[in-house]
C-alpha cells in the first residue's frame, strides 16, 4: 500500500522538493545582502532616533524579493489547492 501512495505521489514530491530548492538558494544568495543592508542603514539610525530614511531604503532595497515572496504566499497555496488538492476521477470509471 506504501509502495502504490508513492507511485502516485512521486511527480508532486520531486515537483516539491524542486520548488522548496530554488526556494533556499534564492534566500541563500540573498540574505547575507539583505543582513548587512540592515546593519549598515536600519541598526545605526536607531541610536540616532531617526529610521525613516534608512527603512525607506531598505524596504525599497528589497523590492523584487518582497514581490517574489508575496507570490509564494499568495499565488503557490492557491495552486496547490487547485491542483495537488483536487480529487481524482478513478481509473476505470
Amino acid at each position: 500500500m506504501i509502495r502504490f501512495a508513492w507511485l502516485q505521489f512521486r511527480m508532486q514530491a520531486a515537483l516539491t522538493a524542486a520548488a522548496l530548492t530554488v526556494v533556499a538558494m534564492v534566500l541563500a544568495l540573498t540574505g547575507p545582502d539583505l543582513a548587512h543592508l540592515y546593519d549598515t542603514t536600519v541598526a545605526i539610525c536607531a541610536a540616532h532616533h531617526d529610521c525613516a530614511a534608512a527603512t525607506t531604503n531598505f524596504t525599497a532595497a528589497d523590492g523584487p524579493l518582497q514581490v517574489f515572496s508575496d507570490f509564494l504566499l499568495l499565488v503557490v497555496p492557491l495552486l496547490i489547492g487547485m491542483f495537488w488538492g483536487a480529487p481524482r476521477p478513478s481509473p476505470g470509471f
